[in-house]
């Protein structure tokens, strides 16, 4: 049970910032994006965006790639749907024990 708690509030921690929550609602409807995309986009300095990028590439939640963009290269961010999915789940899980613990 503890692991799953765990999993629980580390999902909850990486994803109940706003500019995290943007930034993968943005890069799941877009598919993928530079920060200088983002940045235009979600009306972010790209340091705000870089700070943001970096937990969520490093939970799992991002990854990231060298490729063109337009005018020259850069990194391009994508969303990892299982680690997401994983993520999501967890939390849903742990609200719904939460809920039945506070029934009994």
């Amino acid at each position: 049970m503890r692991e799953k708690a765990d999993g629980f509030w580390q999902a909850v921690e990486l994803l109940a910032h706003p500019v995290r929550r943007e930034i993968v609602a943005y890069l799941g409807k877009n598919r993928a994006a530079s920060v200088t995309e983002l940045g235009e986009q979600l009306h972010k300095p790209w340091t705000t965006l870089a700070y943001h990028l970096h937990f969520l590439e490093e939970a799992g939640i991002l990854s990231s790639s060298y490729e063109k963009i337009p005018h020259s290269y850069g990194h391009v961010y994508r969303v990892n749907e299982a680690e997401l999915k994983r993520m999501l789940e967890a939390i849903q899980d742990g609200v719904a024990d939460k809920l039945l613990q506070e029934r009994k």
